[in-house]
């Protein structure tokens, strides 16, 4: 963990980047109360709040309407950064999808790999090569999108009318940790991959992060990195806690992170995102 002084008094921060399944949520999925009136309670003080997520847009949604996020013009950041949406107004400020062909051969390369499930949306579906996959139902809940499951989802990819701004790979962690840089070898020159979780891996467009969409925002605000606290508790959220002026890992963060944060604040269920916020807004 960095070794730096804790900021606190007159609320130093103009953007709150939130990562959501394990940061913002508790393991209920659920905003805890003190959570959602700190996060409340920051929008009225003229701080804006952004998701940052590898969920889709669509997953996002619950959420921001909880924290009333439709009211001060809050940011979805969906896709790990490939998607940027004003709350309010609904404009998408920027979308970087996968290359059409270059998701179609991904998908295809993938085929030949018989322990991991492929999952893929089209915005309206989430899409899967395995009838009951590991993980299929439980990420159809997370994404707020019904489950179609398809016999080629490279046919799929090369039909939608948008190509997939992200592909997930998905077996238990030890089977995807072993094969996770054969999963990526053959086009780590053209896509982004990394772990969003022990069971997930993901490909998106190269260089797209959590860290580049939050740079991206702090251009359309005006902002300065300085200006923004990022909550995360995972290894894709590691970029945005380097990128923010100030980067606080959950309790229940991986050690990873933890090291590159520069607070540690209590976990996902012990509302460790109010804590570090009423901090800052009430010590002198």
């Amino acid at each position: 963990m960095k070794d730096q002084q804790k900021p606190c008094g007159q609320m130093p921060f103009r953007l709150i980047a939130l990562d959501i399944d394990g940061t913002l949520t508790n393991d209920r999925k659920e905003i805890t109360p003190k959570t959602r009136e700190a996060l409340k309670a920051a929008q009225e003080r003229g701080c804006r709040l952004a998701l940052v997520s590898g969920r889709p847009q669509k997953g996002l949604e619950k959420e921001s309407k909880l924290l009333e996020m439709n009211r001060h013009h809050g940011l979805l950041i969906s896709y790990n950064g490939g998607k940027i949406t004003d709350a309010t107004t609904k404009e998408v400020l920027l979308e970087q999808s996968i290359p059409r062909d270059t998701a179609v051969s991904l998908l295809r390369h993938l085929r030949q790999f018989d322990g991991i499930t492929r999952m893929m949306d089209d915005g309206t579906h989430l899409l899967a090569d395995r009838e009951n996959g590991y993980r299929t139902e439980y990420e159809s809940q997370n994404s707020a999108m019904p489950l179609r499951t398809v016999r080629c989802l490279a046919d799929a990819a090369a039909q939608m009318e948008t190509p997939p701004f992200k592909i997930m790979m998905a077996a238990p962690p030890e089977t995807l940790r072993d094969i996770s840089d054969a999963l990526s070898a053959p086009f780590e020159d053209a896509l982004s991959f990394q772990f969003t979780a022990p069971f997930y891996y993901e490909a998106t467009a190269k260089g797209i992060s959590k860290a580049t969409a939050l740079e991206k925002v702090c251009q359309i605000l005006y902002i300065s990195p300085r200006e923004v606290i990022a909550f995360g508790d995972a290894q894709n959220d590691i970029p945005m806690i380097c990128f923010a002026g100030w980067g606080v890992s959950m309790g229940n963060g991986c050690q990873e992170l933890k090291e590159k944060a520069d607070e540690i604040t209590c976990s996902n269920n012990d509302d460790g995102i109010a804590k570090t916020l009423q901090r800052i807004f009430s010590c002198p």
